[in-house]
């Protein structure tokens, strides 16, 4: 009978084991650069930097970038798995109880930390990340516009599909990361810019918006509808995406008043991410010739200590108007360099 017992216990364990082998994701092959798989290639990102204060990138993430650009596109499937890796909670239980045994090594990685992965990785791929640069009309990409086609599909069926938000504004930091030739998903991207989307995604969104620099007539009206939110984090990237995009003739008059409007308000005790406003007028040239008054009373009444704040609006005024800029040189005094936007 003991012996009975401990063949039922020991099938039912195999059996569960079993499962849990076909409950988990069961990997295919990987690709394989230099005999490592691009599993084990994505574990050097994990290398901290040797000093956070003086920042420069490890070695070993300069290794994996090169690594998964070798393997080209056969890596975008499996990254992209990763990214839309999901753990249902009855799942977790089951994985747990299957760990419970010992007679079969049952091993898991979070999907969280799948997720991480593959955005990290495609994030670094696209090679394109978020800069403050409004007065430069071309950016560079590492993608060429085939792999850029291939991705962005399946990066926008993410963003309408993930089953978190986490995954969803993941699958949006890539595609604002993939740069101008991901244009095609501008459309679901002003979807995501909606107050009743959760902040992460509209965060996400309104940031990759201003990276795609595409369809402003699409992009500018939804960015600018979010003006009057209260969330700093909110409002900074909207200002930045605002200063990014090219101008949307349109709604040029309507911008350029709600954004005067809001610099007014917050002339006195001006927040710190006001800095990125003065660009987002300037991007409307001549048009935004109505902000002027308000640009010079913002640098007059600024502190001289917060020089952050001062120079990107003395700029902003030079670059609108260079008549009225010199009229009041004794005021503003002039920038190191006056801003154009090339043509």
């Amino acid at each position: 009978m003991k012996r009975r017992r401990i063949v039922i216990g020991s099938l039912v364990v195999v059996a569960l084991a079993g499962l849990a082998w076909f409950v988990l994701d069961r990997p295919e092959p990987e690709p394989v650069y230099q005999g490592k798989t691009l599993t084990q290639w994505l574990q050097l990102y994990k290398t901290q930097p040797k000093n956070w204060d003086h920042f420069e990138e490890p070695d070993e993430w300069g290794q994996a970038d090169e690594a998964i650009r070798q393997m080209g596109t056969n890596a975008y499937p499996f990254l992209l798995d990763m990214m839309r890796a999901f753990d249902a909670p009855w799942k977790l239980k089951f994985i747990a109880l299957a760990q419970k045994q010992r007679l079969v090594t049952i091993s898991h990685i979070p999907a969280t930390e799948r997720n991480r992965s593959g955005t990290e990785a495609l994030s670094r791929l696209a090679g394109w990340p978020f800069v403050m640069i409004p007065y430069r009309a071309t950016l560079p990409t590492k993608l060429k516009q085939t792999e850029a086609d291939q991705l962005v599909p399946a990066l926008v069926d993410i963003f309408r599909h993930g089953h978190t938000s986490v995954i969803q504004s993941g699958a949006a930091y890539v595609l604002g990361d993939v740069g101008p030739p991901a244009r095609a998903a501008v459309p679901v991207l002003v979807g995501g810019v909606t107050n009743t989307a959760p902040l992460d995604i509209r965060l996400a969104s309104i940031r990759a918006l201003g990276n795609i620099r595409s369809d402003s007539h699409l992009a500018v009206p939804a960015i600018a509808g979010v003006l009057t939110d209260t969330n700093q984090a909110i409002l900074e990237e909207s200002f930045k995406a605002i200063g990014l995009l090219p101008p949307d003739p349109a709604s040029a008059s309507s911008v350029v008043s709600n954004l005067t409007a809001f610099l007014v308000a917050n002339t006195t005790n001006a927040p710190y991410y006001i800095q990125y406003l003065p660009p987002a007028i300037a991007n409307y040239g001549a048009s935004a010739k109505p902000a002027l008054p308000a640009l010079l009373n913002f640098v007059k009444a600024t502190h001289r200590s917060m020089q952050f704040l001062i120079r990107p609006a003395t700029e902003a005024i030079w670059k609108i108007d260079p008549e009225f800029a010199a009229a009041h040189e004794s005021e503003i005094g002039r920038p190191m360099v006056i801003p154009t936007r090339p043509t």
